[in-house]
C-alpha cells in the first residue's frame, strides 16, 4: 500500500481585491532591464523556479502460511520525490520595476521642475504616427495635402516634388504623441518594443488610440521654441554648421514640435479594471481632443 504526502511550497500572499490589472502597449525592454539590475541587488532575473517535495511510503506484507503456524512480517520502504516548476519572469519585470520605483519615490507625477533624466508617470491621450507605413504613399499624400491647403497658405515655396523627395529620405520611425494634463509630450517608439503591431494600431484606430493611457517616461528635453542652433560661439566649420541647420530643419518638419516635452517612454499601459467611479467619470473621454 502506497501513501503520499505532498508538501507544497509557500505561496506569496494574494494581492488586495482592488489591485490594478494592466494592459501593456509598449515596453522598453533594454532600459527596463538596466533599471532592474540597479534596483534589485541579485541582478536581472532570467528564470524563476519553485520546488516541492512529496514523501511516500510503501508497506508490504511478508510471511509464510503453514498448516500449523502462520507468521507475518511487514517491510516499509520510503523516500522523497522532488517536483520543480520553472517560470519566465520577463513580463513581470516591468511591473517589478514600476513598483520598486514608486516605493523608492523615484517617480514624479509632473515634469514641472524636474531635472533632465527624471522619471515621470503621466496619464492622458495617445496618438501613434507610423511614418514607416507611409513610405510608399508620400506622392499621393503630399499631393492631397497641397490640394487641401487653404488658398491663403498656398504659395510658390510649396513644391510637392521636393517635399516628396525629402519625406522619402527622412528616418521612417514611429512617433508617439501624448496629451497630458500639463501639456504635450513627444517621443519615438521602437517597433520591436511594441506589444501590439503598429499596423494593427493604424488599421484599428487610425492615429488616435482610443481610451486613456499611462506613460512612464524619462524626461529628455524641456519645451522650447525650436530656434535654429546658435553656432556663433561653437562653430565646427561651414559643413558642420550646415548639417546642424539641416538637422534642426528636419526636427522642425517631422520631429518634436516647439513647446513640447521630449521623452523616452519606458512603459505605455492602461488599467483594465479601474474603479467603478473612475470608469464612469472617464467613459466619455474616448473622444480624443484634436488640438
Amino acid at each position: 500500500m502506497k501513501s503520499e504526502k505532498e508538501e507544497s511550497p509557500k505561496q506569496l500572499p494574494a494581492g488586495p481585491e482592488s489591485a490594478e490589472i494592466y494592459d501593456l502597449l509598449y515596453v522598453d525592454h533594454a532600459r527596463i532591464s538596466f533599471l532592474y539590475t540597479q534596483l534589485f541587488p541579485q541582478g536581472l532575473l532570467t528564470t524563476v523556479k519553485t520546488t516541492a517535495q512529496q514523501s511516500f511510503s510503501d508497506v508490504q506484507n511478508l510471511g509464510s502460511d503453514i498448516k500449523v503456524i502462520k507468521a507475518e512480517t511487514k517491510s516499509t520502504e520510503g523516500g522523497l520525490e522532488s517536483i520543480e516548476h520553472a517560470f519566465d519572469p520577463s513580463w513581470a519585470i516591468p511591473l517589478e520595476v514600476l513598483s520598486r520605483l514608486q516605493t523608492l519615490s523615484l517617480v514624479r507625477s509632473s515634469a514641472r521642475g524636474a531635472n533632465l533624466g527624471a522619471i515621470v508617470l503621466a496619464e492622458g491621450f495617445l496618438r501613434v504616427i507610423d511614418y514607416g507605413g507611409m513610405r510608399g504613399l508620400w506622392d499621393p499624400v503630399v499631393k492631397m495635402a497641397a490640394r487641401n491647403m487653404p488658398k491663403g497658405q498656398k504659395g510658390q515655396h510649396f513644391n510637392a516634388a521636393e517635399m516628396v523627395a525629402i519625406m522619402k529620405e527622412v528616418p521612417h520611425s514611429i512617433h508617439a504623441q501624448f496629451l497630458t494634463h500639463e501639456g504635450f509630450v513627444w517621443s519615438s517608439l521602437r517597433p520591436t518594443d511594441l506589444c501590439i503591431p503598429v499596423d494593427d494600431l493604424t488599421l484599428k484606430h487610425g492615429g488616435a488610440i482610443s481610451g486613456r493611457w499611462k506613460v512612464l517616461y524619462i524626461l529628455d528635453a524641456y519645451p522650447d521654441e525650436a530656434k535654429p542652433p546658435d553656432v556663433s560661439g561653437w562653430s565646427g566649420g561651414d559643413l558642420t554648421n550646415g548639417v546642424l541647420t539641416a538637422m534642426h530643419g528636419m526636427r522642425a518638419a517631422i520631429g518634436r514640435p516647439p513647446h513640447w516635452i521630449g521623452a523616452t517612454p519606458l512603459l505605455i499601459f492602461r488599467v483594465v479594471n479601474p474603479p467603478v467611479r473612475e470608469a464612469v467619470e472617464t467613459a466619455p473621454a474616448d473622444d480624443v481632443p484634436t488640438t
